[in-house]
């Protein structure tokens, strides 16, 4: 029982992290329209996502302005 438990809370935290890595991955490989899902977790993890989706938008926002100022 304190295995699948275990493996549950484990599972929970792991497969959120995993998407905010590719994310970043994506974002630092310059797309900045990255979209990570709403979340309504309070934990670190639920910050965590709130941050990233603030900065994929700050970025995107900064490379719209990037690309009005090229053209």
């Amino acid at each position: 029982v304190m295995f699948l438990a275990g493996r549950a809370i484990a599972g929970g935290i792991a497969r959120p992290l995993g998407v905010l890595t590719r994310a970043a991955e994506r974002i630092a490989a310059g797309d900045p329209e990255v979209e990570l899902p709403e979340t309504e977790r309070k934990d670190e993890v639920g910050r965590l996502t709130v941050s990233f989706r603030r900065m994929s938008g700050v970025l995107a926002a900064m490379s719209a302005v990037n690309t009005r100022i090229a053209q």
